[in-house]
């Protein structure tokens, strides 16, 4: 939803962010495969995770403002949430993303509150969207 905001950049160094993230599990579940898609649409399509960050941490510096950080972990949880739970395997890595970004617990039961909230909206608006949901026709 906001990943236009980023920088082309950032754009790459957040898809290796949720690429790491959905595989963390050691299974990419549908849903996930769904919101990946979905946000690399709204980046145009084009962002690419550079392949040595799918194996080390991205370079998080990339992430300089305050909005950035937050857009990221907005999207990241959004993709956390897709299957209904946070998988304990994804944990560590939004938990690192936590530190380096500086946020505290209570900086983040909003973000989570809201990617929660969030999640089943998206899947459908896609859902709606490419046709895989009827629309009822006035």
């Amino acid at each position: 939803m906001f990943l236009g905001m980023l920088d082309g950049y950032q754009q790459g160094a957040f898809m290796a962010l949720a690429l790491r993230l959905v595989m963390a599990d050691g299974e990419i579940h549908p849903l996930e495969k769904t919101l990946l898609r979905i946000r690399s649409a709204e980046m145009g399509g084009g962002a690419k995770a550079p392949p040595l960050e799918l194996v080390d941490m991205p370079n998080l510096g990339l992430f300089n403002t305050r909005a950035s950080r937050v857009i990221v972990m907005l999207e990241l949880y959004v993709l956390a949430y897709s299957d209904k739970y946070l998988s304990h395997k994804e944990l560590p890595i939004l938990d690192e993303l936590t530190q380096v970004f500086g946020f505290k617990e209570a900086d983040l039961a909003p973000l989570r509150a809201w990617a929660k909230g969030q999640t089943p909206y998206s899947i459908q608006g896609w859902n709606l969207i490419h046709g895989e949901q009827q629309i009822p026709v006035a």
